[in-house]
């Protein structure tokens, strides 16, 4: 038996060569870019031709920008390159996962989106979709899809066409699953650069709970649970007031919810304004019309449960006609079926002003 012995020489040049002359490689033809270099290995990068494409349409070998999965089509219908669809894992077949079309309408469709279909996958058989890389030779105009694409669009699941790709960020309550982007606008040569990038929704995020979330809840940080949760922060007012009144001087006066009283020298259980569920007091204003006095100042507070004062303002001065006093920084813990008063310390006056009529509201949240 003799044995041939010899060498295989390879095409080889500088990628600005290649580039230049742009050859169709043979079927099989391999072919070298002497001075393009892989990514940390430092060696040359090489791609293969195919008989058909140029030396710019082909991909070096490996294929180092790509990740793909062999999967299973069980969308109940041919998937095709052309349409390049976008799938989401619905089960398993055969060792492999098995797949139908995503849509961005709800959680179910979405959360699980894997990937573009990157060749033609006969229905219930086996083919490849592409996690991560270019998948070329495609329309990406966006007229298969009733728009108009550029190079650099950012790609998004469809809410509305399971399956289909927009360039349209979608709005909630749809889900934004970003796929990629337009790297080549063409109607026969076109490429997107498939990465998926699925949203979240919030009660998704490892530092968030919220199980059972109403109307008008906000998401708020519990320190004793270390997590962000939902709670209701429905804003009310409580409603307060007094009738024509004629206040003296160095005295303590209550105000309450009964608006027809006149002011009281005690803070008794008729003039209680009652909180119907646990809040916090963010702000308080008040109303004073009536004949001026002079204008020495007055301290105004809210009084909780008979016991514990918190100044509104310490510098009320009644020498106008009217005069408006609010404070909205306030941040007061209520619980349901706490009560307060307004508390009014009154000065001594050069002039007392008369006929005073106060009224007012308590913010709660």
């Amino acid at each position: 038996m003799s044995i041939l012995t010899g060498s295989i020489q390879l095409r080889k040049d500088r990628e600005v060569n290649w580039i230049a002359n742009n050859p169709v490689l043979l079927n099989g033809e391999v072919a070298i870019s002497t001075d393009s270099k892989y990514v940390q290995i430092n060696q040359s990068r090489f791609k293969i031709g195919n008989g058909a494409d140029t030396w710019a349409d082909l991909d070096y070998q490996p294929i180092d920008t790509q990740l793909t999965a062999l999967v299973v089509n069980g969308a109940g219908k041919n998937l095709l390159k052309t349409d390049y669809e976008v799938v989401k894992v619905t089960s398993a077949q055969g060792q492999r996962l098995q797949i139908n079309l995503a849509q961005a309408n709800n959680d179910p469709n979405s959360a699980d989106t894997l990937g573009i279909v990157a060749e033609d996958i006969s229905n219930n058989q086996s083919g490849y979709i592409m996690l991560y890389g270019s998948i070329k030779n495609i329309n990406t105009t966006g007229s298969l899809q009733g728009e108009t694409w550029n190079d650099g669009d950012l790609l998004y699941l469809s809410a509305t066409n399971a399956g289909r790709i927009t360039n349209i960020k979608p709005t909630a309550p749809n889900h934004s699953v970003a796929l990629g982007y337009v790297e080549y606008a063409h109607q026969n040569n076109g490429k997107i650069f498939v990465k998926i990038q699925n949203g979240y929704e919030l009660g998704e995020l490892h530092d968030v709970y919220v199980p059972n979330p109403i109307d008008n809840d906000a998401v708020v940080w519990s320190s004793g649970n270390s997590r962000y949760e939902n709670k209701q922060l429905l804003g009310y007012n409580i409603s307060f007031g007094a009738t024509n009144t004629n206040p003296v001087d160095a005295t303590t006066y209550f105000i309450g919810g009964h608006i027809g009283t006149t002011l009281q020298t005690l803070a008794v259980n008729t003039l209680r304004l009652y909180f119907p569920k646990s809040g916090r007091v963010k702000g308080i204003v008040m109303h004073f019309i009536g004949t001026a006095g002079t204008s020495e100042q007055s301290t105004i507070s809210f009084r909780l449960n008979d016991t514990t004062d918190t100044t509104i303002v310490s510098n009320a001065d009644f020498s106008s006609i009217q005069t408006i006093i609010s404070n909205y920084n306030l941040s007061i813990n209520v619980n349901a079926g706490d009560f307060a008063h307004i508390k009014w310390v009154t000065p001594t006056w050069v002039t007392n002003p008369t006929g005073l009529r106060v009224y007012g509201q308590i913010y709660i949240e």
